[in-house]
């Protein structure tokens, strides 16, 4: 019900952590493979927990994403400044 992947998730190092009697129980698995559907968390159950990291474009992008927003407002709080300034 959740969907496929981003383009930005490390499809080949997924790690699933699974409750079992009170104990963390900790695979990784690789959604590439073809031998992932004999896994033994191949089906998920209530309360796993599921973290896909992101790659490399994913941690650039979200870090590129804050300096472009800061840059842009500046940018424009200069050109509003100058139109501003020079309508007078």
């Amino acid at each position: 019900m959740a969907g496929d992947l981003t383009i930005r998730g490390v499809r080949e190092n997924v790690l699933i952590i699974r409750d079992f009697d009170g104990t963390k129980v900790y695979n990784r698995i690789d959604l590439t493979s073809k031998s992932m559907a004999k896994s033994s968390v191949y089906y998920l159950t209530q309360n796993d927990v599921v973290y896909v990291e992101p790659n490399r474009s994913g941690i650039s992008a979200s870090s590129l994403d804050t300096r472009a927003t800061i840059a842009l407002s500046i940018a424009s709080l200069l050109i509003t400044s100058t139109v501003i300034i020079l309508s007078r």
